[in-house]
């Protein structure tokens, strides 16, 4: 299989994040804020596993006490090793059990979530697999007041079609967690996980702009101003850069 960081487009998205951290020797150099993340909030990283994206995925969390990852069983099993070697909790959710389920991507998410509650946790950061941050750490530690009062999430996006809000990644209360995810219908009448997520969560349909400040903090400002960067492995590379690229007319 071609590996993605060793494509050109893939290489230069993979040094954009990791080379900053690979040039440092101690924790404190690569995340400076391990030590005031609080034992009551787990990183929760849910979905499908690219062999070529392991070695960031463990290094970007290595210094992330609590964390846990929700993954299909289809995962080798000397992946499912190397993550549980790195101090991931590790879920395996049988594909077999929710094929009649439409929404499989919320699957891996909806178990994760409800581990880290049976764990004891009170909030959760959920980051997609195929989503790197340059300091979990340190988003944590600047955005966890804004997750103590409502969901925190990048941006909000306005499309022609649509006004949703960005959840690569999610942070907040376990509850509002739960609820949030919430895993979509198999007669949902569309099929933008977004949508259906913002709706039900809010109790309402076809939600303006200000319902969607009115329900999420967003967190791209905390972002530019403190260097924290999230990168898509799969797409648009840094996200922060491509959000604050994108202007005050279509991100809020």
């Amino acid at each position: 299989m071609d590996s993605l960081v060793n494509t050109t487009k893939y290489a230069e998205l993979y040094r954009f994040i990791m080379d900053p951290l690979l040039n440092t020797t101690t924790h404190e150099e690569i995340d400076p804020y391990e030590l005031t993340v609080d034992d009551d909030t787990c990183v929760l990283v849910a979905g499908l596993i690219n062999t070529d994206w392991l070695p960031s995925i463990i290094f970007t969390h290595k210094n992330v006490k609590h964390k846990i990852i929700s993954l299909w069983d289809s995962t080798s099993n000397t992946n499912v090793e190397l993550l549980r070697e790195s101090g991931f909790k590790v879920i395996i959710n049988k594909e077999s059990e929710f094929t009649h389920i439409r929404a499989k991507r919320d699957v891996c998410v909806w178990t994760g979530i409800n581990k880290c509650k049976e764990f004891g946790y009170k909030y959760v950061l959920r980051m997609r697999s195929d989503f790197l941050c340059n300091s979990v750490i340190k988003y944590i530690y600047k955005t966890k007041h804004l997750a103590n009062e409502k969901l925190t999430v990048l941006c909000g996006v306005i499309f022609p079609e649509l006004i949703f809000h960005s959840d690569f990644v999610v942070f907040g209360k376990i509850d509002d967690m739960i609820r949030y995810y919430t895993i979509m219908p198999n007669d949902c009448p569309h099929d933008i996980p977004e949508k259906f997520h913002q709706e039900y969560y809010a109790n309402k349909e076809n939600l303006s702009k200000s319902d969607i400040q009115e329900i999420f903090h967003m967190s791209l400002p905390i972002c530019i101003e403190n260097n924290i960067e999230f990168i898509w492995l799969r797409a648009f590379g840094p996200m922060v850069k491509h959000y604050a690229d994108m202007g005050e007319g279509i991100i809020f």
